[in-house]
Order: C-alpha cells, then sequence, then structure tokens
C-alpha cells in the first residue's frame, strides 16, 4: 500500500538530515536512548549514478529522499558551513531520468520520477 510521502524545508542539507523527525525512542527502558535519524538518505540529481546500476538497497526504517530546486542539489551545497559534498552527506547519490532530454526537469515531477523508478528496492528493503 502507498501511504503518500511528507515534503519539509529546511535552511541546508545538513539540517534535514539532522533533525529527523521519526521518534524512535518508544523503549522505557531508562538506560537506552539514541537519537531518531535516517537509515538510508538518497540524493537525487542529474550528476549522480544511473538508478538502474543500483541493485537494492540496505534494510532502513526511515528513508530520505532529497530533491534540489531548479539549480540542483549542487547549489544547496555551496550553502553549507563545512563545504559538505554529496559523498559525505548521502549514502546514494542517484540519477533517476539519465537522459533526460531536457535541460531541467522540475522538482514535482522529478518527486513522481524517483519514486516511481525506486519504489521496489524501496518497499523490498524497508523494515516495517
Amino acid at each position: 500500500m502507498y501511504w503518500g510521502y511528507q515534503v519539509r524545508k529546511a535552511e541546508s542539507i545538513r539540517t534535514i538530515i539532522e533533525n529527523c523527525p521519526f521518534d524512535d525512542n518508544n523503549n522505557n527502558n531508562s538506560h537506552y536512548h539514541h537519537e531518531p535519524k535516517y537509515d538510508l538518505v538518497i540524493g537525487t540529481s542529474e550528476r549522480g549514478i544511473a538508478y538502474n546500476e543500483i541493485t537494492e538497497f540496505p534494510r532502513f526504517r526511515h528513508g530520505l529522499i532529497v530533491f534540489g530546486g531548479l539549480q540542483g542539489l549542487e547549489k544547496a551545497f555551496e550553502h553549507e558551513q563545512d563545504h559538505a559534498t554529496a559523498d559525505k552527506l548521502f549514502n546514494y547519490y542517484i540519477n533517476t531520468c539519465p537522459q533526460q532530454g531536457s535541460r531541467t526537469i522540475r522538482t514535482e515531477e522529478a518527486i513522481l520520477i524517483t519514486l516511481s523508478c525506486l519504489r521496489e528496492k524501496l518497499l523490498a528493503a524497508a523494515i516495517n
């Protein structure tokens, strides 16, 4: 079943990744505490590797797919204080439309294309 997705806006890519909204601290044992986090972080870019080169994703509970604006994620990297790069921030940096044939793809189109391309692999790796 498909339950949809959430969209959030943040001041930086690192903020998106570090401020995971999920609360996994359901265990009442006071000795056990951890910060909620994303297990799988995917960046999308025309400069990423072709999505079909990835055979499977590792098991994950909370996944995050990051999309850039018209100028791409690379433009957003310019605003990172520590000059973070794709290989430092993402587990995967993927191109879901390798032969796009147009200069840019609108974000709302990229969301649908990416979810369609990655659906089976994400479902296979997701921990319920």
